[in-house]
């Protein structure tokens, strides 16, 4: 069967439109199949952190650290100039988190201050007991680049044609950069 999709007209843009992005260079720990491992391992891990506000550049993240005791603080040490100045910021712990083994903290990063070609670099550390921990990344840091938001083409009329026999509709869409993380740049 033929679908035939035809674009006459730019789409509406509602509300405030940000001229840039800021772009996660890491892969997302709470995805991988052995997270748990890394938090039992360092004692704590970012879960994730992606931007919640693309207008304001809001980052929200979430640290899972080990129940090691009632007493523990999470903070997240984070740089906009790549260390020459940095800043601590207390992260949150979140309400009924615990399952015994962890407790899950979230925290809010502002990049708005950010122009395009800057990152903004964290580490998460984890104090306990008289101790801390930290999770730097393996030392390389989590980053988010600051890109220049890409426009649509600006096109007149687009007319796109797809023709499906069965189910081989399967890799002929691939994600945008905004769903994409950078995995070459380690």
């Amino acid at each position: 069967e033929d679908l035939e999709v035809l674009e006459s007209e730019p789409p509406i843009q509602l509300g405030p439109k940000s001229d840039k992005l800021l772009m996660p260079l890491f892969q997302q720990p709470g995805g991988l199949p052995n997270f748990l491992d890394l938090v039992r391992e360092k004692q704590v891990s970012l879960e994730n952190a992606a931007v919640t506000d693309h207008i304001n550049q809001t980052i929200t993240g979430t640290v899972r650290v080990r129940n090691l005791d009632f007493n523990k603080s999470v903070h997240i040490r984070y740089t906009l100039d790549n260390w020459r100045s940095y800043a601590d910021l207390q992260a949150n712990y979140a309400e009924n988190s615990c399952d015994g083994f962890s407790d899950k903290f979230t925290f809010f990063l502002f990049g708005n201050s950010l122009q395009i070609g800057q990152r903004i670099e964290f580490a998460a550390r984890f104090q306990c007991k008289g101790q801390q921990f930290w999770d730097n990344n393996y030392g390389t840091n989590y980053c988010f680049q600051c890109l220049p938001a890409s426009t649509p083409a600006s096109a007149t009329t687009q007319s796109i044609h797809v023709h499906t026999t069965t189910s081989h509709t399967a890799g002929l869409f691939s994600p945008t950069v905004g769903d994409a993380w950078c995995s070459s740049f380690y």
